[in-house]
């Protein structure tokens, strides 16, 4: 075994430039995380007294492991599990790098299953399908406006010429004959007309000369229930749900989303195919670049709408009242999460490294580029959400149910609704490859396996698990039922909860126990380009800071597992 690894490591294949390093580990940082996930957080938080915990926390945890991964790699030259087995060989810690391999072969199994859902409603948007998902009428209500018990009032699109007593005007057009009406209510929530005891009694259709429906005269409602219903706070919506109703048959469908999941997996695939080189790094230095500039024109697009600028608001002004412990906990874990860290992505692309890159400064730019795109993702999704008057606190349901429906509303509306699925895409594919190259790695430098027969035969095998995530969402085939949650839910709920944090922790405690931290500094200073930094008080400086980092990077991550067991076990967690 020793000599094929000496044999792979002799014909190892190498990153043809530092810049297509640095973009590649950032592709695999920049997921679809990204896009939601941290806008989302900073403003329901603090807004940039989050980002200002959240950018604490990721210099200290998520620069210290980044760096950790980064030195194991290259150091050794090998993917996760030959790394740790080189460093510390006849022990267990070999271990850690099999929960990497195992860890990335789970995630990108359902990952590619939201792949799959991506390329779909690009393609949607692409085809102008978002049109039917817009938003139709509207209508608000005065203040003091009380129905009755068994009384009826009409909502037309012509303004009552009399003020006559229960007639609203709606604003809005129809969207097609069979949107649903709904109403939202005080906590902006959408709730049927059933929960109300109002019931459409008649409608009136206006018609084109050719008799075609082209939109609503009027139409009349009527209290059932024996008292009077306030409608003061109340605002009637149709089509308001078609956005949801869209996304829930798709994704809950047998073999729709497996087709879109399998060009998916099978565009992961042919980049890993073509090396290291001819695969990741080109095509990270063409959509890296693409992904930014992107994001630039649609915020850009956003700040431009009128009220766009209440987004820049949620997402910047400092709120420190809504800084609660919760809230730094969420700051603690998305800055360990949000580059990858705990499945040897960074180790595996670490060991493509040579001697002369400076680690530090590379870690720098993958931390720097993630965090720069995230809130930039911030910019452009909330200053157009909140121009538009929809709810920024959808989280996930800001991609696939919130943005469908609210780019149909913007002038060239299919053009912005397909750029940013174009983007969303290109994020999830750099993330992707990075954790189909950790399998792809482990069977040629441990097993001895072309590149592709393994990145083949293994891109199979995680699509026909993925497979089984998606038939749990409706399919018909839930293989965790006895558990309560979708298979889905499942492997996303352990890998995202213990394997990726039980990696991360273990790789710094690694570094601090086993290998020892003069032995990981001797090899971080290759490449740096400081006077001294071998000898006298900047060594023991820097061994000293990189002592504390790890240190805390491993106590928080401890914590953060420890705090999730105990909400499982006593119901509720210590913090959050």
């Amino acid at each position: 075994k020793s000599k094929l690894k000496e044999t792979n490591m002799a014909k190892r294949e190498h990153w043809g430039s530092r810049i297509g390093f640095i973009l590649a580990a950032s592709g695999s940082a920049v997921g679809i995380g990204n896009i939601w996930k941290y806008p989302h957080m900073a403003g329901q938080n603090g807004g940039a007294a989050f980002t200002l915990v959240y950018l604490a926390c990721i210099l200290i945890v998520g620069l210290s492991i980044v760096i950790a991964e980064f030195v194991i790699g290259r150091k050794t030259q090998l993917s996760p599990v030959g790394a740790f087995e080189k460093l510390a060989p006849g022990t267990n810690w070999k271990g850690v790098g099999l929960l990497g391999v195992a860890s990335a072969f789970v995630i990108l199994s359902f990952y590619g299953v939201v792949g799959g859902w991506i390329i779909r409603y690009g393609y949607l948007a692409m085809m102008g399908g978002f049109s039917s998902l817009q938003p139709g009428i509207e209508v608000s209500f005065p203040q003091n406006t009380v129905i009755d018990s068994h009384e009826s009032f009409t909502v037309t699109k012509y303004e009552s010429l009399n003020n006559a007593q229960n007639v609203f005007q709606f604003s809005g057009d129809m969207v097609s004959v069979e949107e649903s009406i709904m109403a939202k209510d005080t906590a902006h929530n959408l709730v049927s007309l059933d929960s109300l005891s109002i019931i459409v009694k008649d409608i009136t259709y206006s018609q084109s000369k050719e008799g075609k429906i082209v939109g609503y005269e009027k139409i009349d409602f009527f209290n059932s229930s024996n008292s009077s219903v306030d409608l003061s706070d109340i605002v009637l919506k149709s089509n308001s749900d078609a956005a949801h109703k869209e996304f829930k048959s798709f994704h809950t469908s047998t073999w729709n989303p497996i087709f879109w999941q399998i060009l998916f997996m099978a565009l992961c695939v042919w980049v890993i195919v073509n090396g290291v080189k001819g695969g990741i790094e080109k095509w990270s230095k063409i959509m890296m670049p693409l992904i930014v500039v992107l994001l630039a024109v649609l915020a850009v697009r956003g700040m431009t709408l009128a009220g766009g600028m209440k987004g820049i608001s949620f997402l910047f002004n400092p709120r420190f009242e809504d800084l609660t412990a919760s809230a730094i906990v969420l700051a603690l874990g998305h800055s360990f999460f949000t580059v990858s860290l705990g499945m040897g992505t960074m180790i595996t692309y670490g060991s493509y490294l040579d001697r002369k890159q400076n680690l530090l400064n590379s870690a720098l730019w993958v931390i720097a580029l993630d965090t720069a795109i995230a809130m930039l993702a911030g910019i452009a999704i909330f200053t157009t959400v909140f121009a538009l008057g929809a709810n920024p606190a959808e989280g996930p349901g800001l991609i696939f149910v919130v943005l469908p429906s609210v780019f149909p509303q913007l002038a060239a509306g299919t053009l912005w609704g397909t750029l940013f699925f174009v983007l969303l895409f290109m994020a999830a594919l750099t993330s992707a490859i990075s954790i189909l190259e950790v399998v792809t790695a482990y069977f040629i430098d441990q097993k001895g396996w072309s590149r592709k027969k393994a990145t083949i035969q293994f891109g199979a095998v995680i699509t026909v698990v993925g497979i089984f995530c998606s038939f749990s969402l409706g399919g018909g085939i839930n293989i965790t039922e006895f558990l309560g949650i979708s298979f889905f839910d499942a492997v996303d709920y352990l890998s995202s909860k213990y394997m990726l944090p039980l990696g991360g922790m273990f790789t710094a405690v690694f570094v601090l126990k086993k290998w020892r931290v003069p032995n990981f500094f001797n090899e971080l200073k290759n490449g740096l380009e400081i006077i001294n930094l071998s000898e006298g008080t900047v060594k023991v400086l820097f061994e000293v800071l990189i002592l504390f980092l790890l240190s805390i990077a491993a106590g928080v991550v401890a914590f953060i597992i420890f705090n999730e067991i105990y909400s499982k076990i006593v119901g509720v967690a210590l913090i959050g």
